[in-house]
């Protein structure tokens, strides 16, 4: 099972992370596109293929459409 987490460097907190996620949230409601988050996963800390990327979405159950609440994603990464 691939988690977000064994794939953040060390040194980046959840913190970094979230600030990351909210800076792609151009309409500063608290979401993004399922695009965006593809995005920040293969730009952020270690670098996520796209075959990792699918495999969290179908984990974390994210259609590779519409849009994602930036906290609720951020709570399933913790508690995963």
């Amino acid at each position: 099972m691939i988690t977000i987490a064994a794939h953040l460097k060390k040194d980046e907190s959840i913190d970094n992370y979230t600030g990351y996620l909210k800076f792609l949230d151009e309409n500063d409601n608290g979401t993004i596109y399922a695009s965006e988050l593809k995005y920040a996963l293969k730009n952020t800390g270690e670098k996520m293929t796209e075959k990792e990327i699918e495999q969290i979405f179908q984990q974390l159950e994210i259609s590779n459409e519409g849009s994602i609440n930036i906290q609720e994603f951020l709570q399933k990464i913790i508690l995963k």
